[in-house]
Formats: structure tokens, sequence, C-alpha cells
């Protein structure tokens, strides 16, 4: 087992779109983290989020970081038998263009003060990201 503590951001992956970043079949196993900021931090905008994943970041678009036709390509990441305590479980900012593809949990027992905050994800595993990560669906029209 490795066991972290007080880190920002214990379990990380992370781009920007203009970058050539593609990051496949990666397995974090057997880890303990204590007190961290994020356990979870997959960080596809990487350049303009401050690195405890809060909400007070800048947020550029990706032509300001080089050619938004060069997306990162993040998928087969797999989260196993994660403990610890974290201020917020995780922070998935994936792209709408190049989302996170992919991303399992098992055996997760992580307490955190905030919630798990995600965007273009697919995840399985741990009701927490399955949650944040869910889909939002337009609301239907009246008829």
């Amino acid at each position: 087992m490795v066991a972290q503590r007080w880190w920002q951001s214990a379990l990380r992956v992370k781009g920007n779109p203009g970058a050539n970043v593609t990051v496949r079949n990666v397995v974090f196993r057997d880890i303990e983290v204590v007190d961290v900021d994020l356990v979870f931090d997959l960080a596809m905008h990487y350049a303009c989020q401050n690195t405890s994943g809060t909400e007070n970041y800048n947020d550029c678009a990706g032509a300001q970081h080089g050619s938004p036709t060069i997306l990162p390509s993040v998928s087969g990441i797999h989260f196993e038998n994660i403990r610890g305590t974290a201020w917020r479980s995780g922070w998935f900012r994936c792209l709408s263009e190049a989302p996170c593809r992919d991303v399992t949990f098992s055996g997760i027992d992580v307490v955190a003060s905030e919630p798990f905050v995600c965007e273009h994800a697919e995840v399985s595993g741990w009701e927490p990201a399955e949650q944040a990560c869910a889909p939002t669906r337009p609301r239907e029209e009246a008829a």
C-alpha cells in the first residue's frame, strides 16, 4: 500500500487542449490518502484550473493553449482499493469534444467534506462519481 498525506491532488491525470496527450489503461491500486485536497483528479483544462480543484479557476478555451483540433485522449483509467480522507473526493474536468472514457472505480472508501465534481467523463463502479458524472438531460417541453 502507498500512503499519501497532505497532497493537493493524490491521483492525477492532466492535459490541455492543444497538447498531444494520450493516456490509456492506467491502474491506481491499493493506495491510502490522508487529508488531501483531491483524491481523484482528471484535469484536461489543467492550465486553467487551480491545483486544489476549487471553482475559482480561470476558464479558458482550447484556442488559448494551442490548436483546438489537438485534444487530449483519456480512457481506461481504473481506481482500485483506494481509501482515505479528503477535502473533495474528486474533480473530473474533461472536454465535451473529447470526454474521458471508461473510468472505473472498485473498492473505494473515501470520506470527503465536499462532493465529487464532474464534467464530460464516463464512469462506473462508485455512486458519488456516477451521480456527479451523469449526463444532464434537457427538460422536456410541456405539451
